[in-house]
């Protein structure tokens, strides 16, 4: 289980469990609290059957639900992303050393412990990556971001969407009808200087 909404933003993987797929399945969502009793948040319910069809039927095993408020609880909004697989089915995709050390969670995600971070990509059906480069290959300009980082001014870089192991991203063109973009292999552009990436989340589309 996953999560998509903006009060709060929870991490995840937040639960795994084997089930029938003729089972009801009850999620409550508490806010943690290590001074105070939990607070109730929200609850979703539905039947494994029911989302395993519809994720059948799309080709694709996430399904968005809405979380309902509980009586005397917070008031809350968002989704939660369930994923049915039958046991063969459940993948855990390797993920590069030298990624984790740079991986950090895109901005739709808000904060995200880096364990979870993680598990969220290494289960996804295909994971979404924007990687951030130093324009150029000067140093000058790598040791410029490095300050203006420090300061929150921002800096001077390039961008490319890692999608289905291939990395795409615009480089401008002087050819008439020739729109610019490229690809390469992720995190390999030759004209710039690799820095960070950032997960986005899961792609639903065909390649």
């Amino acid at each position: 289980v996953q999560s998509r909404t903006l009060d709060p933003i929870w991490g995840g993987p937040m639960s795994t469990c084997f089930i029938g797929e003729r089972s009801t399945i009850t999620i409550e969502i508490f806010d943690y609290n290590e001074i105070m009793p939990d607070d109730p948040m929200g609850v979703i319910s539905f039947r494994a059957y029911d989302v395993f069809a519809e994720a059948t039927k799309k080709n694709y095993p996430n399904v968005w639900m809405p979380v309902k408020p509980v009586v005397g609880g917070s008031k809350v909004s968002g989704m939660l992303e369930v994923r049915v697989l039958h046991p063969s089915q459940n993948c855990h995709r390797p993920m590069r050393q030298s990624l984790k050390k740079t991986l950090a969670p895109g901005p739709k995600l808000g904060w995200v412990r880096k364990k979870s971070l993680e598990e969220m990509f290494q289960s996804s059906k295909m994971p979404v990556t924007c990687h951030v480069y130093d324009v150029s290959n000067d140093e000058r300009i790598a040791r410029i971001n490095a300050l203006t980082k420090v300061s929150g001014m921002g800096g001077i870089f390039h961008a490319a969407i890692e999608v289905y192991g291939m990395e795409y991203s615009f480089g401008g063109s002087r050819i008439k009808n020739q729109p610019g973009i490229f690809s390469c292999r992720p995190r390999k552009c030759p004209a710039h200087s690799y820095r960070q990436s950032f997960f986005l989340g899961d792609c639903d589309l065909s390649k």
